[in-house]
């Protein structure tokens, strides 16, 4: 079973390998650009392998793109969130925001405008495959507070999410009204502040 899981990191590590290389050997037959996209398909058909190694983004950790420079957000009474597949239901976390005194939801024909109208952003990874990297390719982050809101470990998300992220916090923490103002308010007075 070792050795066949062996063979199944080396598969997926070749998915990555670099393909400015002409020569097809046997080392690198499967060497072609694929952006990580079959490799993570591969791979989150089976959420084990999801923190057993970083086996697919590894490779790709040195592409990422300049992060975008984080704009302080102004002092005001109520900032607009948008929120996207949050574990536990947006459902619950819509009832959440309605009741919190100091944001409002952004709620538009698409994720897209929401999140483009939005200042405080919470956001899941998007599951194993990190899908959230789509969604912040498309941003202008310069005047958004990126929060993820998930059950993986911070360096993980860290690490498998290819844009800036300001803050992360595991789902249950702030499940209640009680936790969830406690946060906005620790998200609002880090939000305003410029990053170190």
């Amino acid at each position: 079973m070792r050795k066949l899981l062996l063979t199944v990191k080396k598969f997926i590590k070749n998915l990555f390998a670099d393909t400015d290389q002409k020569e097809n050997t046997k080392e690198n037959f499967l060497s072609f650009k694929t952006d990580g996209i079959l490799a993570r398909t591969i791979i989150s058909s089976s959420a084990q392998y999801s923190d057993v190694e970083d086996i697919v983004y590894s490779s790709n950790r040195k592409n990422k793109p300049k992060l975008a420079e984080r704009i302080p957000l102004s002092q005001k009474e109520i900032y607009k969130v948008c929120i996207w597949q949050l574990y536990g239901g947006d459902k619950h976390f819509k009832a959440l925001i309605e009741k919190s005194p100091k944001v409002v939801g952004v709620y538009k024909d698409t994720l897209e405008e929401s999140a483009a109208e939005a200042e405080i952003l919470l956001l899941t990874s998007g599951g194993d495959n990190f899908s959230v990297n789509n969604l912040l390719e498309v941003l202008d982050m310069s005047n958004k507070y990126v929060v993820i809101v998930s059950t993986f470990k911070e360096e993980t998300l860290k690490n498998r999410i290819m844009y800036r992220v300001d803050h992360c916090i595991n789902t249950y923490k702030i499940y209640t009204q009680e936790a969830f103002d406690k946060f906005i308010d620790t998200i609002i007075e880090l939000a305003a502040k410029p990053d170190v």
